[in-house]
């Protein structure tokens, strides 16, 4: 089915069609398997993404699959990842977390953080990498913070362990080209510019 060629009436009832599927999904009436499948016949669309993602429905809603294996690095291995279920995207729903040791121009070692997120919604790498490869949809106000200085996001759901044996998490960043990913030792210190993303819906 081609969105140029439906009327907004049958736009809107694939998009109820595809929020009745989610629903399912997050209530374990139905598979992920099922879930692109069906979104497949009545939506039109191709096949599911299969960078750590899933499908996302063609009027704008993007559901982001945080159950699925990680994008790994070139060289490591996974050391602890928090498995999600299925996120909906909406910006809204996030927040950046920083604790009060960052705050202030403070500074925390990685290995300290990590203990104080405990507990906390942290998003893990399966976001992060569904959101570099669809970036067209991160908000402009994620780049900088109110000082106008560049955030480095950290999607601390997934930590990594190097061939060095050094734990390290990945983050999202703005360059001038567009965003970028990068990664930091847990080893080193995180500041004011370097907040988790958490959930906040």
């Amino acid at each position: 089915m081609a969105t140029d060629s439906v009327t907004d009436e049958e736009l809107e009832t694939i998009d109820d069609l595809y929020r009745t599927i989610v629903g399912q999904i997050k209530s374990g009436a139905k598979s992920p398997e099922l879930f692109r499948l069906q979104l497949e016949e009545i939506a039109g669309i191709e096949g599911a993404d299969t960078l750590g993602a899933t499908v996302h429905s063609p009027h704008n809603v993007h559901v982001i699959d945080c159950d699925a294996p990680p994008p790994m690095p070139v060289e490591g291995e996974i050391e602890e990842h928090h498995k999600l279920g299925l996120i909906e995207f909406d910006p809204a729903k996030f927040s950046f977390y920083l604790h009060e040791a960052q705050q202030a121009e403070g500074l925390m070692v990685g290995h300290d953080l990590r203990q104080k997120l405990k507990g906390r919604p942290v998003m893990n790498a399966c976001m992060l990498d569904y959101l570099f490869h669809h970036a067209s949809i991160i908000p402009d106000s994620w780049k900088w913070d109110e000082l106008g200085n560049t955030r480095y996001i950290y999607f601390w759901g997934t930590i990594f362990r190097s061939p060095d044996d050094i734990l390290f998490v990945w983050f999202l960043s703005w360059r001038e080209k567009g965003w970028g990913l990068g990664s930091r030792f847990l080893s080193s210190e995180w500041g004011q510019n370097d907040p988790a993303i958490i959930s906040v819906g």
